[in-house]
C-alpha cells in the first residue's frame, strides 16, 4: 500500500506459495491492487490486535447481533472449507510451494507493523491469515459485514437475504459450514429444535435476548426433554439432575421441585451401565427405579449388580477393599437405595449378602467394605 507517509516498506523473507497467492490476489481477487493491500485485508480479518474504522462498524453490529441472541463468533466462523483443504489448494499453486523467496517488498500501515504481536515470522503468520481467509465463507470483512446486516434485516424486517452465507443459515442450504448452533439461534422456537444439544441449551438460557423465563416451565421442560435425549451415554438420576439445575441456574429447593416435575411428566427412566472387565454390560436400570418393588428376582440382580462392582474393583483395580461412600453413590444414583450415608450402605450390602450371596465381599469394618480377595 503505497501512502506518502505512516508507511512501512517491509523487506520480507516467504514461501513461494504465500508470494505467489499474494500476487495472484493482487491482480484476480480484489481487482488489481498492490500485495500490502491483501496482507493488510487478511491480517485485519483474522487478528484483533489491529483494527481500523472498518472494525468500528463491524463491532457495532455484532454488538446489535448479541442484542438479538446470535453470538458473532458463530457468523464470523462460517467456512467454505476446512483449513487443511484450504492450505492444500494454496501451495497447489506453485511448483515449489516451500521455496523461499527472499527481498519481497510489501507496503503496509506502519501503524499495523507496531500493532501486530509479532517482529518476526512474517511468513508463518501470512500462511496462517492466507489460509484462513481462503477457507472463510467472506472475501474479505466488507463482505462479512454485509452478511451481519443481512441477518439482522431478515429478523427484523423479515428481509429476503441475498447474501449467499446468509440464505444459507436461514435455509439451511449446506453450502456453507454453519455451526448448528447459529442456525437454532435463529429461529424464534430453538427449544423445539430436534437435536438441540446440552451445552447449546445452556448457551441460550445464559443469553438474555434467547433465555426462557421463569413463567415459560412448559418451553424450558420440552427443551431439556430434547437435550437430555440426546445425550451420547447413559446418565445416572443424579448426573440428569445436575444438568437441569445447572441449565436453568436453580437452588437446590427449586431445583428439586422443577426436576421432579420434569420426570413425571416425561415418565424419564435413568441409566447406570457399569462395564465390568471381561463380564457383560449389567444394566440396572430395571431395577433402579424410585419404586423398586422387593421380590426375590430383583434383590437377586441387585446383589449381582453390587458383586460386579466388587469384581471390578479386584481385577481391574488390583483393589480389596472400597469405601462405603464410593459404592454408596453408585446405589443411590440407581434408586436402590434412599440415601448415601455409610449406614444405609452398610445394611443393604449386609442385606443382599444374608438374602442372596456375594461372592466378592468378606465383611465391613470402619465404612469400608473389604473384598473377597483381602488378606488380614
Amino acid at each position: 500500500m503505497h501512502c506518502n507517509s505512516g508507511d512501512n516498506s517491509k523487506q520480507l523473507t516467504l514461501s513461494e506459495w504465500v508470494f505467489e497467492t499474494l500476487r495472484t490476489w493482487s491482480d484476480e481477487r480484489i481487482k488489481k491492487c498492490t500485495k500490502g493491500i491483501i496482507v493488510y485485508e487478511v491480517l485485519l480479518m483474522n487478528h484483533s490486535d489491529i483494527d481500523d474504522t472498518v472494525d468500528t462498524t463491524e463491532t457495532l453490529l455484532n454488538e446489535k447481533l448479541e442484542d438479538h441472541g446470535i453470538d458473532p463468533t458463530h457468523v464470523d466462523s462460517i467456512t467454505r472449507m476446512s483449513e487443511d483443504e484450504a492450505r492444500s489448494e494454496l501451495r497447489s499453486n506453485s511448483d515449489t510451494p516451500d521455496e523461499k523467496k527472499s527481498d519481497v517488498e510489501v507496503w503496509i500501515p506502519e501503524w499495523v507493523d507496531d500493532g501486530v504481536p509479532w517482529c518476526r515470522g512474517w511468513d508463518s503468520r501470512l500462511q496462517d491469515a492466507l489460509v484462513s481467509t481462503y477457507a472463510s465463507a467472506y472475501h474479505d470483512r466488507a463482505d462479512r459485514i454485509k452478511a451481519k446486516e443481512q441477518i439482522l434485516d431478515a429478523m427484523l424486517n423479515d428481509e429476503k437475504p441475498t447474501h449467499p452465507v446468509v440464505r444459507s443459515i436461514f435455509h439451511d442450504t449446506q453450502e456453507f459450514n454453519v455451526e448448528e448452533t447459529l442456525v437454532k439461534s435463529i429461529s424464534e422456537d430453538w427449544y423445539l429444535q430436534d437435536e438441540l444439544m446440552m451445552n447449546e441449551l445452556s448457551e441460550f438460557q445464559s443469553n438474555e435476548a434467547t433465555r426462557l423465563n421463569q413463567d415459560q416451565w412448559t418451553q424450558r421442560f420440552t427443551a431439556f426433554h430434547i437435550a437430555h435425549s440426546n445425550l451420547s451415554g447413559a446418565e445416572s438420576r443424579k448426573a440428569v439432575k445436575n444438568l437441569f439445575k445447572k441449565a436453568f441456574d436453580l437452588g437446590p429447593k427449586q431445583g428439586t421441585k422443577r426436576f421432579e416435575e420434569y420426570v413425571e411428566r416425561y415418565d424419564v427412566n435413568f441409566e447406570h451401565p457399569v462395564i465390568a472387565a471381561d463380564l457383560e454390560v449389567f444394566n440396572p436400570s430395571s431395577v433402579a427405579s424410585e419404586d423398586v418393588v422387593d421380590t426375590v428376582q430383583m434383590t437377586e440382580n441387585a446383589a449381582k449388580f453390587v458383586d460386579k462392582i466388587f469384581k471390578y474393583v479386584e481385577e481391574m483395580q488390583d483393589g480389596d477393599r472400597i469405601h462405603l461412600p464410593v459404592i454408596g453413590n453408585t446405589l443411590y444414583d440407581c434408586g436402590l437405595i434412599d440415601n448415601a450415608k455409610p449406614e444405609t450402605v452398610q445394611n443393604y450390602i449386609k442385606m443382599l449378602d444374608n438374602e442372596v450371596g456375594l461372592t466378592h465381599y468378606k465383611y465391613i469394618d470402619r465404612g469400608t467394605a473389604y473384598l473377597s480377595t483381602y488378606i488380614h
